[in-house]
């Protein structure tokens, strides 16, 4: 190796270390903001008010995609995904550049290590992401052929599209995204429909058509319900 190029083998080594230090350190940080964000809002919640559960994070946001990741080594990293993404990092560059220096190979390769580490964890966390957004879409024309057959008997969007989910694979994921979606409806109207809209847009394109058909379905429903409540508010004695 030239002379020049090991008196930068430190540098990048540091800038390594650094590296990993610095993303364990902000995601420490995370954890504890959002601990104490968490603690100071059970002490403001009225003692009556039900605590929503930690464990819910929205269906292809990064928090989702570090969970099923891990999930397939048997891991519960729910609340301290950072810290497990960037641990399984270093881990991953350590265990690649030890066989590197006892091998004898350029020191370069060994510093590139954690880089690799970091490369190589979110290409296994990006393919199972693509991996689950690749059943739901292949079972999206049977729900969707499920659905217009089943809206022809009953023209309740909420109690249909939980039929609808019976009828699908419980193995997968669709199944239960479609409860949920369900729920949400039948739970916050309009709020729950742009919710569900906007989980669908970060989990594919041929979902979110499918979500924003369904919601064409519901809102003359929504509407005709609404009608006759603004009716009798009219009649109220002022």
């Amino acid at each position: 190796m030239p002379p020049i190029l090991q008196q930068f083998i430190p540098l990048f080594a540091a800038a390594a270390l650094a590296f990993i230090g610095y993303g364990l350190d902000a995601a420490l940080t995370a954890s504890s903001r959002t601990q104490a964000e968490k603690a100071l809002a059970d002490f403001s919640r009225p003692v009556n008010t039900p605590k929503a559960s930690q464990q819910d994070a929205p269906m292809g946001s990064p928090e989702y995609k570090i969970r099923l990741g891990f999930s397939g080594f048997g891991l519960n990293v729910a609340g301290w995904e950072q810290i497990a993404l960037y641990g399984a990092c270093a881990l991953t560059g350590v265990a690649l550049a030890v066989p590197i220096l006892i091998v004898g190979l350029p020191p370069v390769l060994a510093i590139a290590a954690p880089f690799l580490g970091y490369v190589g964890i979110n290409a296994y966390i990006d393919g199972k992401w693509d991996a689950v957004r690749l059943q739901m879409d292949k079972e999206l024309p049977t729900m969707l052929t499920r659905l217009s057959s089943l809206l022809k008997a009953n023209p309740n969007l909420i109690e249909t599209l939980d039929n609808v989910a019976e009828g699908l694979d419980p193995e997968k994921p669709l199944q239960a995204w479609i409860r949920r979606f369900a729920a949400r409806l039948q739970a916050s109207g309009r709020q729950g429909l742009e919710e569900t809209q906007a989980e669908a847009e970060r989990i594919s394109p041929a979902l979110l058509l499918a979500v924003v058909e369904i919601g064409r379905l519901w809102e003359p429903a929504g509407r005709a319900t609404s009608k006759p409540c603004a009716r009798r508010r009219s009649t109220w004695p002022t």
